[in-house]
């Protein structure tokens, strides 16, 4: 997994993904990661309308990429496209879920995504 200072090369755009992982070879003196498969944001307010819109609609035009993954900032949340066929399938998963992710061979708990982060107060308006 590679973080904060990769570039990806999608749809004609450069993008600075907060984490992604590949399978294929890293060339040591690229600053470019090949063939992404999955991509990590952390939506902000000052970005979520980007990474929600206009990342998620390049990164599905990337063949490459299976997953993205774009993490709530203020709760343990998130929203997960899977490329399934030739759909692009949105979940909406939180708190104790286990976010399966085949193309790695991994499920990982989300609240372990969030580790060390300090969340603010959970909302308690009913």
């Amino acid at each position: 997994m590679y973080r904060g200072d990769v570039k990806l090369l999608v749809s004609g755009s450069v993008r600075y993904p907060d984490a992604a992982v590949t399978c294929s070879p890293v060339d040591g003196q690229s600053d470019v990661l090949p063939d992404p498969v999955i991509v990590f944001e952390v939506l902000s307010a000052s970005t979520a309308s980007i990474d929600r819109v206009t990342k998620n609609q390049e990164y599905r035009a990337t063949a490459s990429i299976q997953r993205y993954i774009m993490l709530e900032q203020t709760r343990i949340a998130a929203t997960i496209f899977t490329r399934v066929d030739n759909d692009w399938i949105g979940t909406l998963v939180s708190g104790e879920a286990l976010p399966a992710m085949p193309e790695i061979g991994i499920e990982l708990p989300l609240s372990e995504l969030y580790l060390d982060v300090a969340l603010p107060p959970a909302d308690t308006d009913d």
